[in-house]
């Protein structure tokens, strides 16, 4: 096989098209090189049948409008905005930049897409949290406002919150995101009647600003109360890299 040089200067030996079985959309390479594309791949992801934010999981108001793919990809570019470190994190610019130089069915497009199903995983965990520590506001949409424009906006960017904390604290297993989440409904009610009176944009500012107090003061909470404990990176319970050695990974040399 022919040697090349990858855009981070390292030799390397050129793959070539990968099996299938380890590409599940070996079709979707563009979509992984930009944040907009990303977005719009993970909510693809996350509305599938039986997934967290699919129209049978969300739909459960026949009079409400909606919320379809546009509004999903709207909702997902807000968390991978506020979430841009763990995006460069797991899908590095280096990467991103060989995937398109080597082509599509490639390692460089596997790396890719596994670090896009990592964030769709960690994206899917939040939302299941959601829909758990919220269950009146994901079911009675008239009476909260949860899928309403304002609401959509603060939980989509606070979830880049909840991931990020949790990524730090290696808690990345779905019980870890209702754990969070569950201190935080109890603070910040969703339901309409209790919310002030704000037009949308104030509105959500004011929402995501409480659940980030609420977030961070339970976090602080249960820090509070636990020995310190330092441990090396993957010796926890539910460890979590990038799957791939690259300067973002905390498995790098130095």
């Amino acid at each position: 096989m022919p040697e090349t040089l990858s855009p981070l200067g390292l030799r390397t030996r050129e793959s070539g098209p990968l099996p299938a079985p380890l590409l599940a959309r070996p079709d979707d390479l563009e979509r992984l090189l930009d944040d907009d594309g990303l977005a719009a791949w993970i909510a693809d992801e996350l509305m599938t049948p039986g997934a967290v934010l699919s129209p049978t999981a969300i739909d459960d108001a026949p009079a409400a409008p909606a919320i379809g793919r546009t509004a999903i990809t709207t909702m997902m570019r807000h968390t991978l905005r506020d979430a841009h470190p763990l995006v460069a994190r797991f899908l590095p610019v280096e990467l991103r930049a060989e995937a398109a130089l080597s082509g599509a069915g490639t390692a460089a497009h596997a790396r890719l897409e596994q670090g896009a199903r990592l964030l769709a995983r960690l994206i899917a965990h939040y939302w299941a949290a959601v829909r758990t520590a919220y269950p009146q506001a994901w079911s009675d949409r008239d009476g909260h406002l949860l899928f309403s424009r304002e609401g959509l906006t603060a939980l989509s960017r606070f979830g880049a919150e909840v991931i990020t904390a949790r990524v730090s604290r290696h808690e990345i297993l779905p019980e870890y995101f209702v754990t969070a989440m569950q201190p935080v409904a109890e603070r910040v009610p969703l339901a309409r009647a209790s919310r002030p009176a704000l037009a949308p944009h104030p509105a959500a500012d004011q929402l995501l600003a409480e659940l980030v107090a609420a977030l961070r003061g339970a976090d602080a909470e249960t820090a509070a109360g636990q020995f310190p404990v330092r441990a090396t990176w993957g010796s926890t319970a539910s460890p979590i890299s990038a799957p791939w050695e690259s300067p973002a990974s905390p498995h790098s040399p130095a």
